[in-house]
Parts: C-alpha cells; sequence; structure tokens
C-alpha cells in the first residue's frame, strides 16, 4: 500500500516525512479533539517561537488559512489558541485595572459573573448551530472561536485604550463607544468565522447571512443563559433565607 500523500497547507509543496522541508512545520494530520487541544495548550502556552503578531496579521488577511492549519494537525507554524489565550488574560488584566473593574467601559452590575466566563462557549454554540450542515465537530468550532474572539476583544481593548487616552470621556461617553467596541468585538468574531466556514462561490452573500444567523442565535441564548443563571441565583437566596 502506497504512502498517502500530504500536502503543508502553508507551503501547497508535497510532504515525504513528518516536516515540511520548506517551512519547517511539523505534519501530523491527527484529529483534532479535545484531548489534543488540551495537550496544545499545555505545552505551547510559554512557547515563544512563535510570532504571535505574525498570526495575528494572518488570521486577520486569510482567518481560514490558519484556523485550517491547526484542524489539520499542522500546528508548529503559526501560534496557537491557548497563546492568544493567553494575551487575550494579560490584556484583561491590564485593562480591568486601569478601568474601575470594568470591561470596554461596561460594569455587569447585578449579572451573574459566570456569564462572563461562558461567552466564549455561548459563541462556540451559536457557531456550531450555524454551521452544523458542515459537520464540523465542536472541538474545531472551538479552535476558529478562541482564536477569533480573543484576536478581537484584544483589538477593541487596544482602540478603547487608545481613544479614552487622548479624547475627552464624556465625548466618547455621549457617541456610546464602549458599547459599539463591544458590539464590534462579536461583530468581527461572527464576520470572520463565517469566512472560515463559508464555502459557497457566492462568499460574500453567503457570509452576511451567516454573520446575521450566528448574531440571532448568540443572543437568544445569552438571553437564555442570563435569564437561567438570574432564576437560579434568586432561587437560591430564596433557598437559604
Amino acid at each position: 500500500m502506497g504512502e498517502i500523500l500530504k500536502v503543508c497547507n502553508i507551503c501547497n509543496v508535497e510532504i515525504h516525512g513528518p516536516y515540511c522541508h520548506q517551512c519547517g512545520q511539523q505534519i501530523t494530520n491527527k484529529k483534532l479533539t479535545f484531548k489534543s487541544i488540551l495537550n496544545d495548550f499545555v505545552s505551547n502556552l510559554f512557547n515563544l517561537e512563535r510570532s504571535g503578531f505574525a498570526t495575528s496579521l494572518t488570521l486577520l488577511k486569510e482567518p481560514k488559512k490558519v484556523v485550517s492549519s491547526y484542524w489539520s494537525g499542522n500546528r508548529k507554524y503559526y501560534a496557537s489558541p491557548s497563546k492568544f489565550i493567553l494575551y487575550l488574560i494579560i490584556v484583561l488584566g491590564i485593562h480591568i485595572a486601569r478601568s474601575n473593574n470594568t470591561i470596554l467601559g461596561i460594569g455587569f452590575g447585578n449579572t451573574p459573573k459566570a456569564i462572563i466566563i461562558v461567552l466564549p462557549l455561548l459563541l462556540i454554540l451559536a457557531s456550531f448551530i450555524t454551521f452544523t450542515k458542515l459537520k464540523k465537530s465542536i472541538w474545531e468550532h472551538s479552535i476558529s472561536i478562541l482564536y477569533l474572539y480573543s484576536l478581537w476583544l484584544i483589538i477593541s481593548i487596544i482602540v478603547y485604550e487608545i481613544l479614552y487616552s487622548f479624547i475627552n470621556q464624556a465625548v466618547l461617553d455621549s457617541f456610546e463607544v464602549p458599547l459599539l467596541l463591544t458590539f464590534a468585538s462579536f461583530l468581527f468574531t461572527f464576520i470572520w468565522n463565517s469566512r472560515i466556514f463559508s464555502t459557497d462561490k457566492n462568499v460574500v452573500i453567503k457570509s452576511i447571512g451567516n454573520t446575521a444567523l450566528q448574531f440571532i442565535l448568540f443572543i437568544t441564548i445569552v438571553v437564555i443563559t442570563i435569564t437561567t443563571l438570574l432564576f437560579i441565583s434568586n432561587d437560591l437566596e430564596f433557598t437559604f433565607k
């Protein structure tokens, strides 16, 4: 039985062996599973060899190239999702400390803090439902969302910090800039996610429809989740009184 042909999705050259002779990335072709994601997170979290900045530029220009590379098991060329999560945690920590425990100028009030943690999960669920016909696993959707949500939230926070450093806060608040930046971080996550999953020839039209569907599903899931968490929280308070 002949050797299975392997092609580097970065260089598009035929590969014989475990590494691409042109770019040097390892080609594993291993199926994406929760275990493989966890192993990648642990092994690459503090790996400084791969440039997050270069990967960010490629994600902005060709998001499918980065994400499909990870799906295919070629995980040694671009910075991993775990690296982007680390960047987001660092940026969020600095941002929250500078902005009186708010995120993009928005306080969460009485909203259960658990909603902040589960937001990425709700984004993943919206993506999974929207593109269910493509039969991609929940882990493949998770990788796409973790890359994109981390990237766009980081960009939104940086824009927020720049604007509020040079422009009067009252002026920015009057234009609802914090709300607009929050909206933008979700919107661009869904637009870029649609670029990754849309395979139709009319990719622009298809992406617009898929973006709208993801947003509607996401808002619906968020409302249901918050309502459920508030109900559970109030029920527990009533029980212990």
